[in-house]
């Protein structure tokens, strides 16, 4: 029989390690790859009977055969099941690249990942439905002049309800993901602003003007950094942020540094709504000339206003997200463990970063670290790796019961590409390797 196309042979393989090692492919008189089993039947005869589970299209996509019963049709779900469940080493391969270059094509995705162009497309589509994937830019706050705080509310008596909570925040453009938690505190609500003044009069908003002023409660409100941790905006950030648009005078005839034009805004706009979106479609919505939305976005990549389209698994197969607030008690011990901490940090997990928030903060000083998790035992394993290999720390936890506003983003980032990277190279506890490139 002659070779079997590639990702026949993956579908295959992946079935007779976890669902039957006993299946074959024929190929039939019109050119399909028909998939059987070979059952002994333990009788007098020991015989073997071949059982016809279904065909395997070229691209890789298993068509189970009808039969009429019951034990086959629930095999055949079987089959399906397990034919998705673990990811191989080009899928991880190709969420890493989407997570870097949103916009990369097929084509270098494919040769990145050892796979033909028909067949990485094929697996992309896969993926983004099986995990929900959307598409959205990266964008360098700080280069727009806007810094990221997180403000943890504790209830002193009654809590309000989670409608309430979210009639209160909703219409505030500077918050874009307010999280219920159990634990020291009821809310962690993470937010954008351009200075400490108006982050202090939005505060005070928030606890005296909002629903949310007729409940005893204490704030406290600290700032985030957040290098390498990409946060999905709300739609209604984007009312604060034209507040602030440029216009050509003839004191300033060139947009400044930290400032974007109309266009660049109109622009950030759309493609905040679907990163994916070609620029022909943009140009097209817009009511743009022919390439003047690519030439706006190279323009504001080149000023490191986006740093580039990645993506956001709203989908992730997890059913908790813990945030840890991690503070620094000893600073002669945990400087003697830093490296450990940065080698922590850059850990992955199986499908997405094991960290979807990584930051360091001011109160308490030390970290704030988001992750998800399948299992809530998974917490205290986590935190006796840090307080195993980290010193001199002290560790709260908080766990994720609701996300009452906004998305967290759950990505596979190339650790090569983190600051705590660079460290660990200057600390000679890592080797320096080639970058891939994902442009």
């Amino acid at each position: 029989m002659q070779e079997l196309p590639e990702d026949v042979t993956w579908v295959l393989n992946r079935l007779k390690r976890e669902y039957s090692p006993y299946l074959e492919i024929k190929r039939s008189n019109a050119g399909k790859y028909l998939l059987y089993e070979y059952k002994i039947i333990k009788d007098n005869t020991n015989y073997s009977k071949q059982i016809y589970l279904g065909i395997i299209t070229e691209d890789g996509v298993l068509i189970p055969a009808r039969h009429r019963k019951k034990e086959v049709i629930e095999r055949k779900e079987t089959i399906e099941d397990n034919a998705r469940t673990e990811l191989t080493e080009q899928d991880l391969g190709i969420l890493t690249f989407l997570s870097m270059n949103g916009r990369a094509p097929a084509q270098k995705i494919a040769k990145s990942v050892g796979l033909s162009s028909n067949a990485t497309e094929y697996r992309i589509r896969k993926l983004e439905e099986r995990f929900g994937i959307k598409y959205m830019p990266e964008i360098n706050m700080l280069n727009i002049t806007f810094n990221s705080f997180v403000s943890f509310v504790r209830f002193r008596k009654k809590v309000p309800s989670l409608e309430e909570i979210r009639k209160a925040l909703e219409a505030i453009p500077e918050v874009q993901l307010v999280v219920s938690t159990t634990g020291d505190y009821h809310l962690a609500i993470f937010l954008y602003s351009m200075d400490n003044d108006l982050l202090g009069n939005l505060v005070f908003y928030m606890k005296t003007e909002t629903l949310l002023k007729d409940y005893d409660a204490e704030w406290y409100t600290t700032p985030l950094s957040i290098p390498d941790i990409s946060m999905p905006l709300r739609d209604k950030f984007f009312d604060l942020l034209g507040r602030t648009i440029w216009k050509r005078t003839k004191e300033e005839p060139k947009c400044p540094k930290g400032s974007i034009s109309n266009k660049e805004f109109l622009l950030l706009r759309e493609i905040n709504k679907d990163g994916g979106a070609s620029f022909a479609d943009l140009d097209e919505k817009l009511g743009w000339d022919k390439g003047h939305s690519r030439y706006l976005y190279y323009k504001m990549v080149d000023r490191n206003v986006i740093k580039r389209i990645t993506i956001n698994m709203t989908a992730l197969p997890k059913k908790y997200d813990i945030i840890l607030l991690i503070n620094i008690v000893n600073g002669a011990l945990y400087n003697e463990s830093m490296a450990d901490a940065f080698m922590e940090r850059i850990s992955m997990a199986q499908i997405a970063g094991k960290y979807s928030i990584y930051s360091f903060i001011q109160n308490p000083s030390g970290f704030l670290l988001s992750v998800p998790v399948q299992d809530i035992d998974k917490l205290e394993e986590i935190k006796q790796e840090w307080k195993s290999k980290v010193k001199g720390i002290e560790i709260r936890e908080l766990v994720v019961s609701n996300i009452i506003l906004g998305s967290i983003c759950y990505r596979r980032f190339d650790i090569r590409y983190t600051r705590e990277y660079e460290w660990l190279i200057e600390l000679h506890r890592a080797e320096p390797s080639k970058k891939k490139d994902y442009q």
